[in-house]
Protein backbone atom coordinates (compact mmCIF):
# COMPACT_ATOMS: atom_id res chain seq x y z
CA UNK A 1 0.00 0.00 0.00
CA UNK A 2 1.35 3.98 -0.83
CA UNK A 3 1.19 4.39 3.20
CA UNK A 4 4.08 1.98 4.23
CA UNK A 5 6.59 4.21 2.67
CA UNK A 6 5.47 6.93 5.18
CA UNK A 7 5.59 4.13 7.91
CA UNK A 8 9.47 5.54 9.48
CA UNK A 9 9.04 9.26 8.79
CA UNK A 10 5.95 9.22 11.37
CA UNK A 11 6.76 10.15 14.84
CA UNK A 12 3.60 9.95 16.13
CA UNK A 13 3.12 6.88 18.19
CA UNK A 14 -0.97 6.44 17.13
CA UNK A 15 0.16 6.75 13.49
CA UNK A 16 2.61 4.00 14.03
CA UNK A 17 0.37 1.81 15.30
CA UNK A 18 -2.14 2.11 12.79
CA UNK A 19 0.19 1.86 9.46
CA UNK A 20 1.94 -1.66 11.06
CA UNK A 21 -1.70 -2.70 12.01
CA UNK A 22 -3.19 -1.63 7.83
CA UNK A 23 0.44 -3.19 6.72
CA UNK A 24 -0.33 -6.60 8.63
CA UNK A 25 -4.27 -6.91 7.72
CA UNK A 26 -3.55 -6.07 3.80
CA UNK A 27 -0.93 -9.56 3.91
CA UNK A 28 -3.76 -11.23 4.79
CA UNK A 29 -6.20 -10.41 2.19
CA UNK A 30 -5.20 -10.71 -1.60
CA UNK A 31 -7.22 -9.34 -4.27
CA UNK A 32 -9.26 -11.50 -5.93
CA UNK A 33 -11.52 -9.56 -8.46
CA UNK A 34 -10.01 -7.70 -11.05
CA UNK A 35 -11.19 -4.08 -9.84
CA UNK A 36 -9.55 -5.19 -6.78
CA UNK A 37 -6.34 -5.55 -8.43
CA UNK A 38 -6.59 -2.41 -10.69
CA UNK A 39 -7.28 -0.55 -7.41
CA UNK A 40 -4.17 -2.02 -5.81
CA UNK A 41 -1.31 0.42 -4.82
CA UNK A 42 1.81 0.61 -7.10
CA UNK A 43 4.20 2.10 -4.76
CA UNK A 44 5.69 -0.47 -1.77
CA UNK A 45 3.85 -3.06 -2.97
CA UNK A 46 5.03 -6.54 -1.94
CA UNK A 47 3.78 -7.81 -5.06
CA UNK A 48 5.32 -5.28 -7.45
CA UNK A 49 8.71 -5.45 -7.49
CA UNK A 50 12.12 -4.86 -9.95
CA UNK A 51 15.37 -7.05 -8.52
CA UNK A 52 12.96 -8.14 -5.97
CA UNK A 53 12.44 -4.50 -4.46
CA UNK A 54 9.26 -2.64 -4.06
CA UNK A 55 8.92 0.58 -5.94
CA UNK A 56 8.14 4.06 -5.31
CA UNK A 57 9.10 6.76 -7.97
CA UNK A 58 8.47 10.27 -6.41
CA UNK A 59 7.73 12.17 -9.90
CA UNK A 60 4.87 9.45 -10.81
CA UNK A 61 3.20 9.50 -7.67
CA UNK A 62 3.15 13.44 -7.73
CA UNK A 63 1.51 13.40 -10.81
CA UNK A 64 -0.77 11.26 -9.56
CA UNK A 65 -0.28 7.89 -10.65
CA UNK A 66 -0.70 5.36 -7.43
CA UNK A 67 -2.57 2.46 -9.01
CA UNK A 68 -2.56 0.24 -11.50
CA UNK A 69 -5.10 1.52 -13.37
CA UNK A 70 -3.35 4.74 -13.32
CA UNK A 71 -1.40 2.87 -16.27
CA UNK A 72 -4.33 1.36 -17.97
CA UNK A 73 -6.10 3.75 -20.56
CA UNK A 74 -10.10 4.21 -21.05
CA UNK A 75 -9.98 0.61 -22.32
CA UNK A 76 -8.14 -1.19 -19.71
CA UNK A 77 -5.46 -1.47 -21.87
CA UNK A 78 -1.34 -0.73 -21.02
CA UNK A 79 -0.74 3.02 -21.85
CA UNK A 80 2.03 2.82 -24.36
CA UNK A 81 4.97 4.86 -23.18
CA UNK A 82 4.20 7.95 -25.64
CA UNK A 83 0.54 8.24 -23.89
CA UNK A 84 1.87 7.90 -20.51
CA UNK A 85 4.27 10.79 -21.92
CA UNK A 86 0.98 13.17 -23.34
CA UNK A 87 -1.69 12.11 -20.57
CA UNK A 88 0.73 11.72 -17.17
CA UNK A 89 3.97 13.18 -16.56
CA UNK A 90 6.06 15.14 -20.05
CA UNK A 91 9.31 13.13 -20.65
CA UNK A 92 8.92 10.21 -17.86
CA UNK A 93 12.14 8.25 -17.05
CA UNK A 94 11.88 5.67 -20.09
CA UNK A 95 13.60 3.29 -18.11
CA UNK A 96 11.60 3.53 -15.10
CA UNK A 97 8.84 3.11 -17.05
CA UNK A 98 9.78 0.20 -18.80
CA UNK A 99 10.99 -1.20 -15.61
CA UNK A 100 7.38 -1.28 -14.34
CA UNK A 101 6.34 -3.42 -17.72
Amino acid sequence: MAYFGIIKKSKNKFWDDVFHAWKTMSKLRHPFYFEEVISTSIWHNEHIKIDNVSVYYKNWAHHGVWTVNDLLDEHGNILTYEKFELCIISNPCFYSFMDLY
